[in-house]
């Protein structure tokens, strides 16, 4: 497989078609890390993307592994929420993400096809259940 999927421990992720492997990027119930755990994994560059899936808190409580400086195009961030939290993409956005947000219940696989077909770092919000 080309791809490489992190995902913490209490999200499921269909990844049926995208050639990832899923690896868990956390620790149990322990929100530090789950974004740093995936940029530390693409510093190997062994694979095409690197793929995270984090709830809102995970990504609350390592935000700024986003603006470290080895942030490269490889990486894939799902941020699973609630509610759409615009705030999370315009972060992101700043510091050079490509973001889009998408509610679950609306989520095709050719939505999520294209975030993971794209050369860039991208975020997505995942919203709603």
């Amino acid at each position: 497989a080309d791809d490489y999927l992190y995902t913490s421990h209490n999200l499921s992720f269909d990844v049926d078609g995208y050639k990832c492997k899923v690896v868990v990027g956390g620790m149990e119930n322990c929100l530090e890390g789950a974004l740093s755990n995936v940029l530390g994994a693409s510093l190997a560059k062994k694979r095409r993307r690197y793929l995270g899936v984090v709830t809102e808190d995970e990504f609350l409580h390592d935000m700024n592994a986003l603006g470290n400086i080895n942030v490269n195009d490889s990486l894939v961030y799902f941020v699973i929420c609630d509610q759409n939290n615009e705030m999370i993409c315009d972060y992101a956005k700043s510091l050079g993400f490509n973001t889009s947000s998408i509610a679950a219940d609306e989520t095709t696989k050719d939505d999520i096809k294209k975030v993971f077909d794209s050369k860039k770092r991208s975020l997505v919000v995942v919203y709603g259940e």
